[in-house]
Order: C-alpha cells, then sequence, then structure tokens
C-alpha cells in the first residue's frame, strides 16, 4: 500500500512479502494494528517526514528491514507524532527536519535509531527550526530512545548481522535546536551521537552534539530522567539569549558532557561520570553549580566567558 496524501486508515491487515508493506509519502490518518511478514531485501514499513499521521500497534517479523525507514532529507510540515512501539524508526542520511511553525511528538516507549555516519558523507539527525517544536517526554517504564543504528540494546538488533557491528561514539549527528525553536525532553536517552563534520559539505555533513542547544531562549524544557551517554559531545549551547536550565541530567562516558559556546544557562546537580572532560566553557555567562563530576581526565575547563562556577564536586584519580 503506498499513501500519498488524503486522510487513509490501514488498520488490521497482514502483509506477507511484500518488497515495502505500506509507503506513508504525505497525508494523514493512521496505520495501526498490521500484521507484516518480511523476507530478505524487504521493508516493513517506509515513511517520508511529511506525513503526519499516527503509527502504532504494528508487528513486523521475518529476515528483512523489520523497522520503520524514516526517508532521510525529508521535513516535518505539520503536527507528526511518532507512536510505534516495538518497531524501531530508522532516520537515514540527510536527517528529519522539522519546519518552523511544525511539531514532531515522540511517544513514551518510542525508539528512533540513525543511520551510521561514513566517513565524508552525509550525516543521520534531527533538526528543528524557528518555531518548530520537538516533544519527547517518556516515562520512567517507557523511556524514549535516540541512538545509532547499530545499537542492539535498543529495540534489537535492527540491522540483523548479530554481533557483526557494535556501536561506537559519533555513529550519527545528534538533535539540534535552532534559533526560536521549543520544545521539552524527560525520560529520554541520546546516545552514540556528535558524529560528522562541521564544515566541508553544508548542513548534511552537519555535526551537533547529543542534544545541541541554540535556540537564544529558555527552550527546551528539559524534565527529569534525561540520559546523555556515549557521544562526542553530551550537550552544547550557543547563541546569545540561550538559557536552558540543565539539571538533574546524567551524562556518561561522552567525550564532552557538557560545552558552552554562548548563552547563559544554569548548569546545577547533574551527574557527570567517565566523560574524558565534564564541562568546558569557552563562552557565555552561565552558572555552574553543585554538579556531580567523576572519573574525568579534566572536571571542568574554564576557556574563556564569564558566569561562575561554585558547589561542583569533583573526583579525580592520579593523572587526572
Amino acid at each position: 500500500i503506498t499513501l500519498n496524501g488524503g486522510t487513509s486508515t490501514v488498520t488490521g491487515n497482514t502483509f506477507t512479502t511484500n518488497t515495502t508493506a505500506i509507503a506513508a509519502n504525505s497525508g494523514s490518518g493512521s496505520i495501526a494494528n498490521n500484521t507484516i511478514t518480511t523476507a530478505a531485501g524487504q521493508t516493513a514499513l517506509s515513511v517520508n517526514a511529511t506525513y503526519a499521521g499516527t503509527i502504532s500497534g504494528n508487528t513486523a517479523t521475518g529476515g528483512g528491514a523489520n523497522y520503520i525507514f524514516v526517508v532521510g532529507g525529508t521535513t516535518v510540515t505539520g503536527a507528526a507524532t511518532w507512536a510505534q512501539v516495538g518497531m524501531p524508526y530508522y532516520v537515514d542520511k540527510g536527517g528529519v527536519t522539522i519546519n518552523s511553525g511544525a511539531s514532531l511528538t515522540v511517544q513514551p516507549g518510542v525508539v528512533v535509531k540513525f543511520r551510521k555516519t561514513p566517513v565524508n558523507d552525509w550525516t543521520a539527525w534531527l533538526r528543528v527550526l524557528g518555531t518548530g517544536s520537538l516533544v519527547a517526554n517518556g516515562t520512567v517504564a517507557q523511556p524514549i530512545t535516540f541512538t545509532s543504528f547499530l545499537d542492539d540494546a535498543a529495540g534489537g538488533d535492527t540491522n540483523g548481522d548479530g554481533t557483526a557491528t557494535t556501536p561506537a561514539v559519533g555513529d550519527w549527528s545528534g538533535i539540534r535546536f535552532e534559533s526560536g525553536a521549543t520544545g521539552s525532553f524527560s525520560n529520554a536517552v541520546i546516545r552514540y551521537g556528535g558524529g560528522g563534520t562541521s564544515s566541508g559539505c553544508g548542513q548534511p555533513c552537519a555535526q551537533y552534539a547529543g542534544l545541541d542547544i541554540a535556540t537564544g531562549s529558555s527552550q527546551p524544557t528539559l524534565g527529569t530522567g534525561i540520559q546523555i551517554t556515549d557521544n562526542v559531545t553530551g550537550i552544547a549551547v550557543s547563541g546569545t539569549g540561550t538559557t536552558p536550565t540543565i539539571t538533574g541530567v546524567t551524562l556518561a562516558r561522552n567525550t564532552t558532557g557538557i560545552v558552552v559556546a554562548s548563552g547563559q544557562p544554569t548548569i546545577n546537580a547533574n551527574t557527570l561520570t567517565g566523560n574524558t572532560t565534564g564541562i568546558t566553557v569557552s563562552g557565555g555567562a552561565g552558572a555552574i553549580t553543585g554538579n556531580t563530576i567523576t572519573g574525568s581526565t579534566t572536571g571542568i575547563a574554564a576557556n574563556g566567558g564569564g558566569g561562575g562556577i561554585s558547589g561542583n564536586t569533583i573526583t579525580t584519580a592520579a593523572g587526572q
């Protein structure tokens, strides 16, 4: 079945060994409670980010691609919801952009995986433009996960190669909030991001932090239960007037846990464990207080900017 606009309901069907069982290119409606069996070289579902319908309750088994393939380089233009649990979303190279005025809501329990970035090739990412919104509020029982396509610990062995490949720091780019963008995160995991390159081939090769905030405001709202691990940079803050409150976040095994390039963030009561550098400040005037930093070669590197650094607990070992 191919959906090319309109409002369609695709429910309760059985699909067996189709090249692509369901392709949702545009339109809205729902794709729910379908049973899909794939063979090698076949895909369960393919979705253009423009599709504004809800996908939920479907199952896919067999030897093919048992995931929701999200076409890279596509754009959310309306109010989209990613709600499918038990079948990961796979964002291809070129990433997904949420347009100004549009929104993407990721529901609890959803796993979003991103294509691993080859050297000198396009990256995969989520990018929210001015007045666009990204909401990813999981629950304690059903956290939301953003991770590498090679991460079998979340959503299973999506690429179907057993233990032949494993995830690594920088497999994909990250999640970027541009000036004017809004959103919220809670009970969400971001890992293995920060890859790509910051120059040389334009936006498709952009390099972000796992969570990259340049909103020029206090957005996005960061709630409880956020874990950011195994990224090149866990969280980056930049842009005049960018003032997020980053508190209670767990950051582990990132090359750098938090980078403040500009803006005035409040960075308080976070737990940073095993990052090569806990926090780097190169600009801005944020307040860095009450954080617990352990196992870092450098706890806090203040290379510029202003603001205050006080009341942090930093535990070092020999050579740190």
